[in-house]
C-alpha cells in the first residue's frame, strides 16, 4: 500500500498499522495524495538517496513527462515538481514541515540534490546548442553553489537538541531560480532564528555548531590569536552539560565549513572576522559583572577578573564596549542625551543580548553573502 488515500478503510487503526508495517521495512516514505508523509529512522538506509546516471528519464528533462517516478520518495516530489514546472511554465512550491526531529532538513537537501542533478542533466542536453548569452549568464558552477550553502547554513543555523543531533533552530524559504529548466540562481530568505540558545542551551544539548567547530578545528594560530579556549571554559557552552553529537566530527565538519564558505565567495579575510565575531559571542559569556542584586540602583562595574577577557572582546569587535556593559543611553528633551548607569542583573541582561545581536548579525550577514554569490540579473 504506498498511498493511503486508495484504502477502503481510512479509520485510525488500519492507517497506523499500514504506516508501522511500511517504517519496519524501511520503506518511510508513504503517500497520501499528493501529499507525501515521512518518518525518519534515525539511521542509514542503504541506497535510498543514491541517484544512477540512468535514474533521470529523457523525456523528463525533454519537459514532455508528468514524471517518470512513482513510488512514494521525496525524489518523486522533487520529480514532479519540477515536470510540473517545465509543462505549465509557472512557478511551483513545496512546502516542508513537521515536528522537531521529523526530517525538515534532511528532506530540504534532498529536494535540493534531485533538482540540481536535473539541472546538470538538463545543461549536458543545452551545453552544444547554448547561445553566447547564456554562456555568459554565469551558471556554469551555480549547482554547485547552491548544494554548497548547506553545510554553512546548517553549521550556523542548527544545533543538537534532545529530540535531534542536528535540529533547524530557524525557518527558512528558499527560491531557486531556473531557466529552461537549468538552475540559474537562487536566493533565501530566513526568520526566527532561535538566539536563546546562544546564551542558554537547554541540559543535555548544544549551542550552534559552529562554536564546537571552531574550537576544535582551528589551526594552532587561529586559537591564539583569538584567544580561543577550551570548551569547557565558556559559560555559554558548559552549562548545559553536552559538547559533541555520536557520529559528527567536529574538525571535518570545520573545514567543510570553511571550504564551503570559499565556494560561495567569501574570503580569507571575511572568514576570520567571523571567527573573530564568535570568538567575541563567546567571550562575553565569561566577563563577570559585580553589584548588589538587591539594591535596584547599585552601579554595576565589570569584575577585575574579567579584564583580559574584556580586552580580548574589544580586540575582537574592534571596538571598546566596556563602557556599554554597565551604562545605557537614554534619549532626553530636545535632543538631547542621557547616560544612565544600569544594576548587575540589567548589565548581565544586556551582555547577553549583545552576544545574541552579535551573532543575528552574522548569519544576516551569511544569508546576505549566499544571495549575492546566488544571484543572477534581476529577478
Amino acid at each position: 500500500m504506498q498511498d493511503l488515500a486508495t484504502m477502503n478503510n481510512l479509520a485510525e487503526g488500519p492507517l497506523l498499522d499500514v504506516l508501522r508495517r511500511r517504517y519496519y521495512n524501511d520503506l518511510i516514505y508513504t503517500f497520501v495524495g499528493d501529499i507525501l508523509v515521512s518518518f525518519n529512522p534515525y539511521v542509514i538506509i542503504p541506497g535510498i538517496y543514491d541517484i544512477p546516471e540512468d535514474s533521470i528519464a529523457p523525456a523528463v528533462i525533454a519537459g514532455h513527462s508528468k514524471a517518470v517516478r512513482e513510488e512514494p520518495h521525496v525524489f518523486t516530489v522533487a520529480e514532479r515538481t519540477y515536470c510540473d514546472m517545465m509543462l505549465s511554465g509557472k512557478d511551483q512550491s513545496l512546502i516542508v514541515s513537521g515536528e522537531s526531529g521529523a526530517g525538515k532538513t534532511e528532506a530540504c537537501k534532498r529536494v535540493m540534490t534531485y533538482l540540481t542533478a536535473l539541472s546538470r542533466e538538463k545543461s549536458k542536453v543545452q551545453r552544444q546548442n547554448a547561445t553566447s548569452e547564456e554562456k555568459q549568464m554565469g551558471v556554469e558552477n551555480i549547482e554547485e553553489k547552491v548544494l554548497r550553502c548547506n553545510p554553512f547554513l546548517e553549521a550556523f543555523g542548527n544545533a543538537k537538541t534532545n529530540r535531534n543531533d542536528n535540529s533547524s533552530r530557524f525557518g527558512k524559504f528558499l527560491r531557486l531560480e531556473f531557466y529552461h529548466g537549468r538552475i540559474i540562481g537562487a536566493s533565501m530568505k530566513h526568520y526566527l532564528l532561535e538566539k536563546s540558545r546562544i546564551v542558554e542551551p537547554g541540559p543535555g544539548e548544544r549551542s550552534y555548531h559552529i562554536f564546537y567547530f571552531l574550537l576544535r578545528g582551528a589551526t594552532a594560530e587561529q586559537k591564539k590569536e583569538m584567544g580561543l579556549k577550551d570548551i569547557s571554559e565558556y559559560r555559554y557552552l558548559n552549562q548545559s552539560g553536552c559538547d559533541t553529537v555520536p557520529h559528527m566530527d567536529d574538525v571535518a565538519e570545520f573545514h567543510d565549513v570553511c571550504d564551503a564558505l570559499s565556494t560561495v565567495g567569501v574570503t580569507p579575510e571575511e572568514m576570520e572576522d567571523v571567527w573573530h565575531g564568535l570568538s567575541a559571542v563567546m567571550s562575553l559569556g565569561n566577563i563577570e559583572l559585580n553589584g548588589d542584586i538587591e539594591d535596584e540602583d547599585s552601579e554595576a562595574s565589570i569584575s577585575e577578573s574579567s579584564s583580559e577577557t574584556m580586552e580580548l572582546v574589544n580586540h575582537m569587535l574592534k571596538a571598546d564596549i566596556s563602557t556599554w556593559l554597565c551604562r545605557r543611553s537614554v534619549g532626553g528633551g530636545r535632543g538631547s542625551v542621557v547616560i544612565k548607569t544600569m544594576n548587575v542583573l540589567k548589565s548581565k541582561d544586556a551582555r547577553d543580548a549583545l552576544a545574541k545581536a552579535i551573532y543575528n548579525k552574522i548569519f544576516d550577514w551569511l544569508v546576505k553573502k549566499v544571495n549575492e554569490s546566488l544571484y543572477v540579473g534581476d529577478r
